[in-house]
């Protein structure tokens, strides 16, 4: 008797059957990938899963309503029309993040973090950290003579590391040194760096000079910068509250220029005098005139 492969593993009715088993098994397949799908997508929508608060910690001016609103706008409506956005672990974090530093420039950092999530009470508080005023920049040209105070400019906020971020409000007296010129001609103040096209660090230099010679005693008071004018060719001129005029340069060692500023005012005895100007920009050089 020969030996062979059974005609049952090749006959038509076992095509047939496997082919049948085969339907039935992606059948299944298919329904339990959909009850599965279902189910996830049920939980997802699930109010207990939703943030239900959103807090915001660190703002003394940024409007909290504001926040709370542009939260309320990225997280309405749904991931490809089934998964909301309002998920606890959907919620779009990084654009959030993203879109408060976009639309406040005010704002310098800001984390998110959820409370509650597990117990369906989910609360997203937002912490934020906004810019402090150091310095306002009122402008590309500087009047011919700078005021304090006066009102009649429009200047915007700048922090200690020469960002606009704000405008300013309207204030009397010298609170700020204020800074002019140092952008693109056409570029927009805010959300821009004073100096930013400038020599690396060039505004950390120039606020070094304006500090250092700050404590320099002139016309019987404490010598005060009133503004800090950012010209062409890293040159820069300093304003002072008693109208003295200092003009220095970034193409030289700031710390010779600050050295030679109060050498000359030392050996000059110019605390005493009235001083027009003095220029700082030929190296160990320094020419002033009196009033």
């Amino acid at each position: 008797m020969a030996i062979g492969r059974s005609s049952n593993l090749t006959s038509p009715q076992y095509a047939r059957r496997r082919r049948e088993q085969l339907i039935r098994q992606s059948i299944v397949a298919s329904v339990s990938l959909l009850i599965i799908l279902a189910s996830v997508i049920l939980i997802a929508r699930l109010s207990i899963f939703q943030i239900q608060s959103v807090q915001v910690e660190g703002n003394s001016v940024t409007a909290t309503s504001d926040v709370q609103a542009k939260i309320a706008e990225l997280t309405d409506g749904n991931y490809l029309w089934v998964f909301p956005k309002s998920n606890v672990l959907l919620y779009p974090k990084r654009a959030i993040l993203s879109a408060i530093k976009q639309q406040w420039f005010r704002v310098e950092v800001v984390s998110a973090g959820l409370d509650g999530q597990w117990r369906g009470e989910a609360t997203l508080t937002m912490r934020i950290g906004e810019r402090t005023p150091v310095y306002v920049w009122c402008g590309v040209l500087a009047p011919a003579v700078v005021q304090a105070g006066s009102g009649n400019e429009q200047c915007q906020y700048s922090d200690e590391k020469g960002y606009l971020y704000a405008e300013a409000a309207s204030f009397s007296g010298t609170p700020y040194v204020k800074l002019y010129g140092g952008l693109a001609p056409g570029t927009s103040p805010l959300g821009a760096h004073f100096l930013a096209s400038s020599t690396p660090d060039a505004f950390g230099s120039a606020l070094s000079f304006v500090s250092a010679i700050g404590g320099v005693d002139f016309f019987g008071a404490s010598f005060k910068p009133m503004a800090l004018i950012a010209k062409e060719n890293n040159e820069f001129e300093v304003v002072t509250a008693g109208g003295t005029r200092i003009f220095f340069t970034l193409d030289q060692d700031i710390q010779r220029s600050i050295e030679a500023f109060r050498r000359v005012v030392d050996s000059e005895n110019l605390t005493s005098a009235r001083v027009e100007y003095l220029d700082l920009r030929y190296g160990n050089k320094v020419y002033y005139k009196k009033q």
